[in-house]
């Protein structure tokens, strides 16, 4: 089983557990406080509240288990390209979150209907809520800024607010200027670099490695990693079967069920370029005095005609 798979899986695994565990405490009532929004003690047994609670708990299992069953496909690894599955992590992670905050908010919207509608405020917490709809102001407790799911007063200074849900944690408050920009970059940068490493993984497991020889140069190209020198460089060349098994260790690049790509150290071969195909052969080692080259394609003839090449062309410089 790869590594990245069992990695990607266990990861996401533990992420539903925490949302669950997390969201599922915060719709049990304790004293005053449930679903992150304060109640009078007096209304924690009513029918209203309880019906509440396990239509709440109701909607947190139809998110969570379906979510943890998506997370099985995480671990054909072997099968599928990294690419891939970080993609379906990523997507998951999305419906994982959204879900939750979704389910969270909606309880809180429709508590507050209801504590609306019984009078249930506190009334220490007391102030005066205009809605922004245009209909009557009405007395409410600071629930009030907490209904689109997140910390949202412009009256208050603070720019980061316990959260209700998750005392150990804090969020911006989106009231103020600052906190709409700083929420904005966070969750901006977040899918910003969600992206940005879909692509570089995209590339790095669909574009196929390839060499050209143009006059006396040679390039090897694998998307992110590359290798560039003169034919005349070449202090050695032979075609293998297979990559060599000794000891190998990656400094700088991508080792996954189907491929090596970048920077090696190989035991005997010292520092090495790898473009490598774990199921196809044959291999090309390149030897320069800088490094050794491994490269190969997935047409085993391909590799073939291009190791021709760089034989004819070695023996015209004169390499030996």
């Amino acid at each position: 089983m790869d590594l990245v798979s069992v990695i990607l899986f266990g990861t996401y695994q533990l992420c539903v557990l925490i949302f669950y565990g997390v969201y599922k405490s915060a719709g049990t009532p304790r004293g005053t406080v449930f679903l992150g929004g304060y109640i009078p003690s007096w209304t924690v047994k009513s029918p209203e509240i309880q019906a509440l609670s396990a239509e709440y708990h109701r909607s947190l299992r139809r998110l969570s288990l379906p979510a943890a069953v998506a997370g099985l496909p995480m671990l054909l690894g072997a099968w599928l390209p990294v690419s891939l599955l970080m993609i379906y992590f990523f997507v998951w992670m999305g419906i994982l979150i959204a879900g939750s905050l979704l389910i969270s908010a909606k309880a809180f919207q429709k508590l507050f209907r209801l504590k609306k509608e019984k009078s249930w405020f506190c009334p220490e917490t007391l102030s005066l809520y205009t809605p922004k709809d245009g209909s009557e102001p009405f007395l409410a407790d600071d629930d009030q800024y907490w209904l689109k799911g997140w910390y949202c007063n412009p009256n208050d200074k603070r720019l980061l607010v316990a959260d209700r849900v998750c005392a150990t944690n804090y969020g911006l408050n989106t009231g103020r200027k600052a906190g709409i920009v700083l929420n904005t970059l966070l969750w901006g940068g977040m899918a910003a670099g969600m992206i940005w490493l879909s692509a570089l993984m995209l590339d790095m497991d669909f574009r196929p490695f390839s060499m050209t020889i143009q006059e006396n140069r040679v390039t090897v190209d694998g998307g992110m990693y590359g290798a560039t020198f003169d034919v005349s460089d070449i202090t050695d060349l032979e075609l293998l079967d297979a990559l060599p098994e000794g000891k190998r260790n990656r400094r700088n690049g991508a080792a996954t069920s189907q491929y090596l790509l970048g920077k090696f150290t190989i035991a005997g071969y010292g520092d090495c370029r790898l473009f490598y195909y774990r199921e196809s052969s044959p291999v090309i080692r390149i030897e320069t005095e800088e490094y050794n080259v491994f490269f190969n394609t997935r047409d085993s003839q391909k590799t073939r005609g291009l190791y021709q090449e760089l034989e004819t062309r070695a023996a015209s410089a004169g390499v030996q």
